[in-house]
């Protein structure tokens, strides 16, 4: 059963559980990467899964099992040591207040990320403006999405502003949201003439933004934003 698994089951994935279980005393295989076979009772299915754990460096006590059964974790089975656990019922209570934790902190780092992305825009965007146009704070836009409620994390505000010309805006530069279908987080921008949506396409904490802006009135088509197509927006 140990061999057998070791072949498929990723290293990362052992390196999680083993953390976990250290120290937490519990692990859930969330996202499907430790690929429990099914079912696993008490008896060698369970002793093959322990053994392999304990070859990726568990050195806790003996795993015992129960299987999730709620609305959001239908037959999730969950790993548990039974010298810090004594019941499945506190084990499973454990479970959700790491997972709770887990994705509180995951929020907070996606919600802080996306709005050191958003001050970076407006900082380029300022950069690229030519003397005689000029950036203007409007209130920020509230971000307190699904997620954040969820694990509530408090609401942000996403900075919100226009470019001017003399005493005439020229652009407004709105944030929608981080959560979004296809992006990693969305910008609206209106000008006099058109409507464009600016999307990061770069993947969650990879690093800095990929602006792409999609024209609404050209539907699929877009550009990457760069100083060129965002002067061409203002009419330069």
């Amino acid at each position: 059963m140990g061999v057998a698994l070791t072949k498929t089951v990723p290293d990362a994935a052992l390196k999680t559980a083993v953390a976990r279980l250290h120290a937490v005393g519990v692990f859930a295989d969330e996202d499907n990467q430790l690929q429990f076979p099914s079912p696993i009772m008490p008896g060698p299915r369970l002793r093959g899964l322990q053994d392999l754990i304990r070859s990726a460096g568990y050195r806790g006590g003996d795993l015992d099992i129960v299987t999730v059964e709620e609305e959001d974790n239908d037959g999730l089975t969950v790993l548990f040591d039974r010298d810090r656990h004594l019941t499945a019922e506190a084990a499973v209570g454990a479970w959700h207040t790491d997972h709770a934790n887990r994705w509180r902190q995951y929020v907070e780092t996606r919600v802080k990320d996306w709005l050191d992305r958003l001050e970076a825009l407006k900082d380029t965007m300022a950069a690229w403006l030519p003397s005689d146009l000029s950036i203007k704070d409007l209130p920020p836009t509230p971000l307190h999405e699904t997620l954040m409620r969820r694990y509530s994390v408090p609401r942000a505000d996403m900075p919100t502003f226009e470019i001017w010309n003399g005493s005439q805006a020229v652009m407004r530069v709105e944030p929608r949201g981080l959560w979004v279908v296809g992006a990693n987080g969305r910008v609206d921008l209106t000008t006099r003439q058109s409507a464009y949506i600016l999307v990061d396409i770069s993947e969650p904490l990879s690093g800095p933004a990929e602006w792409k802006v999609y024209d609404l009135s050209k539907h699929l088509k877009s550009e990457t934003l760069d100083a060129a197509f965002f002067l061409g927006m203002l009419g330069r």
